[in-house]
């Protein structure tokens, strides 16, 4: 089987040199669209942007890491706004974290599940925000990063595979 020549764009995707294939391989992935459709509104007219954004954000970042670690929800018992909301996580390493997100991105605001008090002799674990939940999670755990090379390499494998049949089909 030939690999295919493979590039990756500043938008997180990947480019084909087979247009064929293309249409296989959806942008990696849609959390990254809108936390930066969310960013990019942050300190503009709140009116300009809908009222649950980062309810979606929160519910894509669920959906889209529960692959990469132990437990993630958004929390039901801190408060819940258009302009704040909780995520709980527990890495693969097992380590528990309460996340806030705002318009400013997201950020550790504790390391025990629906808890907004932080260890205040980490000040900069709980004082730095991040565009997505993926460049957060690059910071806090290796395992999540070993995950998510390993789920990207099996989607590139699926892709290969797919150009390959399509290629037999069409000679």
């Amino acid at each position: 089987m030939q690999a295919l020549p493979l590039r990756l764009e500043p938008s997180g995707s990947f480019a084909l040199a087979s247009t064929e294939v293309a249409c296989l391989f959806t942008s990696f992935p849609s959390l990254t669209k809108v936390s930066s459709k969310n960013r990019s509104v942050h300190g503009t007219n709140p009116q300009s942007r809908g009222d649950s954004s980062l309810e979606l954000e929160a519910i894509a970042a669920v959906h889209e890491l529960s692959f990469a670690v132990k437990i993630i929800s958004v929390s039901e018992i801190l408060p819940r706004t258009p302009d704040l909301i909780f995520v709980n996580l527990t890495t693969t390493e097992g380590q528990p974290y309460c996340l806030e997100l705002t318009m400013k991105g997201w950020r550790v605001t504790s390391l025990r599940h629906d808890c907004m008090q932080g260890d205040f002799t980490r000040l900069d674990l709980f004082t730095t925000y991040y565009d997505t939940l993926y460049d957060l999670m690059d910071e806090l755990s290796p395992g999540y990063r070993n995950r998510f090379n390993e789920k990207l390499a099996q989607k590139l494998r699926m892709l290969q595979v797919a150009a390959y049949h399509i290629r037999s089909c069409t000679l």
